[in-house]
């Protein structure tokens, strides 16, 4: 929250722990499972203060830091975790580590040199890195800035994969790989579907969406059919993919009170 704290809530018997991280806001969070049965569970948090923190589970249920890093001087946007890889994105850049949770050295900088790019400063596209994907499987990364533009990158050669000015905004995203589906609240009138095949990205597939307050919205995939969506009056929205229509609307009473 915008408090700095992390709450671990359970869906059987309600909040578990609440950490404070005193990492100013807390943009973002990623679970961390290692082990077999994944045993060890930990959190790794990103601030607005520019760190990330590896939180590990203590004796009980009580979460303890492990490790920060600080990654950059500007607040953190996003980040995204694949396997090990974590890439982490903001005004100040892109920046790729490696994450080792049972060493000393938590966070490893990836020994990577991504085309375009000198010390995480994109040359060619100056502005805010809004959000981060890992996609083919973890073999590129795709950013997207809030002034239009996607970019993404092949990570074993570090060469791009591909440039691509889209119509509008792009306030948040989520990447779905089953489907090869990118999906970007565009900060204008919903949700835009891209489909991406190799370097070629297409006109969207739209999915309109009523707008009375403009700030940018979580979307996220739950399958190749189904995303979630966040809207500024208290409702969460299913929405069908394949038909682009709201298929089932979840209302916080709290916020309609």
């Amino acid at each position: 929250g915008d408090d700095g704290k992390i709450n671990i809530i359970s869906s059987s018997g309600g909040t578990v722990d609440s950490i404070r991280s005193r990492q100013g806001s807390v943009v973002a969070l990623a679970w961390l499972k290692v082990g077999h049965p994944r045993d060890f569970k930990m959190i790794l948090s990103a601030g607005s203060d520019g760190t990330v923190k590896l939180w590990r589970a203590a004796e009980g249920r009580s979460f303890r830091l492990a490790q920060s890093v600080t990654v950059s001087e500007s607040a953190i946007e996003e980040m995204d975790l694949h396997g090990f890889k974590l890439a982490v994105v903001g005004k100040g850049g892109i920046f790729l580590f490696d994450i080792r949770p049972l060493a000393t050295n938590v966070f490893e900088p990836a020994h990577c040199s991504l085309k375009g790019v000198v010390r995480g400063k994109i040359q060619t596209d100056q502005g805010k890195i809004r959000s981060v994907r890992f996609i083919n499987n973890g073999q590129a990364v795709l950013v997207g800035l809030f002034n239009n533009v996607l970019l993404a990158w092949d990570l074993p050669t570090n060469r791009l994969l591909f440039r691509h000015q889209i119509e509008t905004r792009i306030g948040n995203m989520d990447w779905n790989e089953e489907g090869r589906l990118l999906a970007v609240w565009n900060m204008d009138d919903g949700v835009d579907l891209y489909k991406i095949e190799g370097t070629f990205v297409p006109i969207p597939e739209k999915i309109p969406l009523k707008i009375e307050r403009n700030f940018v919205i979580q979307v996220r995939f739950v399958d190749s059919e189904t995303l979630v969506v966040g809207s500024d009056n208290g409702q969460v929205l299913v929405v069908n993919a394949s038909t682009r229509a709201v298929v089932r609307k979840l209302n916080h009473e709290a916020f309609s009170k």
